[in-house]
């Protein structure tokens, strides 16, 4: 930390000597965050993605950034509309259109996040994040069947994959199963 006001003159100098170094733009957003410069990281973010002429794969981790550090109603209003256009130049970006979903679902639009996650599952099926944000949509609407369905699916993609295991023993305690919900919290200790 010390020597990040030193890096942040250089970085900049680079960055005024020469727009397109990519990996520059990242390592000073990088030092913003760590910073806790929320707005000199997101502005960052924005001349990153102008000189990329908006690439979609760095349009996705502005997108997941914003929805990182900003939750008002009206900031994920903007990122929809974000992901919208990012989907528009890449209709086979699933996570972003799963990214797309997570803010719907963040603004209880429970209909309107399925689709989104069932679209990106038709272009990769197994990603474990629309499985698993899909069993979500599933428990808000008290469907612990199709939930636990689709948070065991997530979890058979990936192993690993924390989150499932935690949704999956909730719908489990819901459902008063207690002995596969203290199987799956054990499972999910084998996986750390």
């Amino acid at each position: 930390k010390k020597h990040f006001s030193k890096a942040k003159r250089y970085y900049s100098r680079a960055i005024s000597l020469d727009s397109n170094l990519l990996s520059v733009y990242q390592k000073l957003i990088f030092i913003y965050l760590a910073e806790n410069d929320i707005e000199k990281a997101d502005e960052c973010h924005k001349k990153l993605l102008e000189v990329t002429n908006w690439r979609t794969d760095l349009m996705h981790n502005y997108i997941l950034f914003r929805t990182s550090f900003y939750n008002q109603d009206s900031s994920n209003k903007e990122l929809i509309e974000l992901c919208q256009k990012g989907i528009q130049r890449d209709s086979n970006n699933y996570a972003l259109i799963n990214t797309l979903g997570f803010i719907q679902l963040k603004l209880n639009e429970n209909q309107s996040a399925k689709k989104s996650f069932k679209k990106a599952l038709e272009i990769n099926e197994s990603y474990t994040h629309s499985l698993n944000n899909l069993g979500i949509c599933y428990l808000r609407e008290k469907d612990l069947k199709k939930a636990i369905e689709y948070f065991k699916l997530a979890l058979a993609s990936d192993p690993s994959y924390l989150m499932g295991y935690e949704n999956l023993a909730q719908c489990y305690l819901m459902t008063k199963d207690f002995k596969n919900a203290l199987y799956v919290y054990n499972a999910s200790h084998l996986t750390i």
